[in-house]
């Protein structure tokens, strides 16, 4: 449904901030892109031919070269995007913030910029600040809350850390050259049995908002398969690949099959991109130039398998096709990003949905209903003079019952008790709700310590 192409070379990974705006990680021309929601070229971060480095607006010739410097890259592999929220009376959280991070691969070290302050340096995290290990080759980077995972792809092993202001490595998942699990110290190995890897790429972050699930995914693209980790047990759930008895799709933890290379649905010949989402699974397959669809049931109460869907794409350059795709992430919208990397461009999908929907993209400009021509600041504009905006109306029930809910999203709640069996006979407030990204919060409502 939608292409961005506009002066990348070789995009590996990408991810999408609270306001719409895309970054794309560009090892070839040692930057990170970033551009609008719509498409449009802003700026990009990274050093120029003078020496600066930093974030450089879209008007400003383009000429990137590797460096060390805080703000400069040498070919970094992926991005994430992540939002501190401020703790009151919490001493380790510096403020509230908009980060950028990125796993600056050729210098073995990530890097954090500050979204809301761009003319402040990125600070760097570099690889002997990690860890008696250090990182090598660090090339997948994602972010959930204050919860940072990376992939030292060097080493054979994913990091988890988490970060409120300050990063702290909590531990490695990999193996310790005896067994699978989650390290603070010891050796790396690779391996392909139970949380093990062979040269993990990308990495990402769930959170199903009714279990509480938290679940990590990674591309182990040295094992041709993609693993599924439990974060709150840190145990592995299992892997999508193909086994050496044949067979090909979901393994449970345990499996006594070997990884091995292969094609067709639920195979995999080098997955160097992988994404999750509450619905959904993809891998991206480098080696075979398609991504593969997978339903994601590994939070839901009901004891169910991701089974395959679908494929995308097809060997070639058209739209559609993919030369050597990497990095993968579902958008807020349910679509699926990828990184076409040999085509030297992004490529947006409309993920499988249950029901229709209609579609008003980005490049069609703002709407209006009611009126002739909207507001420039107004993506929806709505005109009456005899008529209101009528906003969903819904139960107790069925407000706590949406799967996943998007931070921000308002209803109306009608006031009725709670049907559920736990929690029967009490009743919230009428009025309307948000979703904070954690609960729903009554609009107008006073927390402990408001004044």
């Amino acid at each position: 449904v939608r292409e961005v192409n506009d002066v990348m070379t070789a995009p590996t990974g990408m991810t999408r901030d609270d306001r719409g705006n895309l970054y794309a990680a560009d090892p070839d021309n040692h930057c990170v892109w970033l551009y609008a929601a719509a498409g449009t070229l802003l700026g990009w971060f990274g050093l120029d031919d003078e020496g600066v480095a930093g974030f450089h607006p879209a008007s400003d010739p383009f000429a990137a070269f590797p460096g060390v410097e805080a703000g400069a890259f040498d070919s970094p592999r992926d991005v994430a995007f992540q939002m501190v929220q401020a703790l009151p009376y919490d001493p380790k959280t510096l403020a509230e913030g908009r980060y950028l991070w990125v796993a600056d691969t050729g210098n073995n070290r990530l890097q954090r910029i500050d979204l809301d302050n761009l003319l402040i340096p990125a600070t760097v995290y570099e690889s002997a600040s990690i860890d008696a290990y250090g990182l090598v080759a660090p090339s997948g980077i994602a972010a959930l809350g204050d919860l940072i995972v990376v992939s030292d792809t060097g080493q054979d092993r994913v990091l988890q850390f988490s970060h409120d202001g300050f990063l702290y490595l909590e531990g490695w998942y990999g193996s310790d050259g005896t067994s699978g699990g989650f390290y603070s110290g010891g050796g790396m190995q690779p391996g392909s049995g139970d949380l093990m890897f062979r040269a993990p790429m990308e990495v990402d972050l769930m959170v199903d908002t009714l279990s509480g699930v938290s679940v990590l995914a990674v591309a182990d693209s040295g094992n041709a398969r993609a693993c599924f980790i439990h974060i709150d047990t840190q145990s592995m759930l299992g892997w999508i690949g193909g086994g050496s008895d044949g067979s090909t799709g979901w393994h449970a933890a345990g499996a006594p099959e070997t990884p091995i290379p292969g094609t067709g649905p639920g195979a995999f010949a080098q997955p160097d991109g992988v994404a999750i989402n509450s619905h959904y699974i993809a891998v991206s397959d480098a080696g075979s130039d398609v991504t593969q669809i997978f339903s994601n049931p590994l939070t839901t109460p009901v004891k169910a398998l991701p089974t395959y869907l679908t494929t995308l794409g097809e060997t070639g350059s058209d739209t559609a096709q993919f030369s050597m795709p990497s990095g993968v992430r579902f958008d807020r919208d349910g679509g699926l990003w990828v990184c076409d990397t040999g085509n030297s461009r992004l490529q947006k999908f409309t993920a499988p949905h249950p029901e229709n929907y209609a579609v008003v993209p980005p490049e069609n400009g703002n709407v209006i209903v009611g009126g002739d021509v909207p507001l420039s600041s107004a993506a929806l504009q709505i005109d009456s003079i005899d008529s209101g905006l009528l906003i969903p109306r819904l139960t107790t029930d069925q407000m706590v019952g949406i799967t996943d809910p998007a931070e921000g999203l308002l209803v109306f709640n009608l006031g009725t008790p709670y049907a559920l069996p736990r929690d029967k006979g009490l009743t919230l407030p009428q009025g309307f709700y948000f979703w904070n990204g954690n609960d729903w919060e009554r609009v107008g409502e006073l927390k402990p310590g408001d004044v």
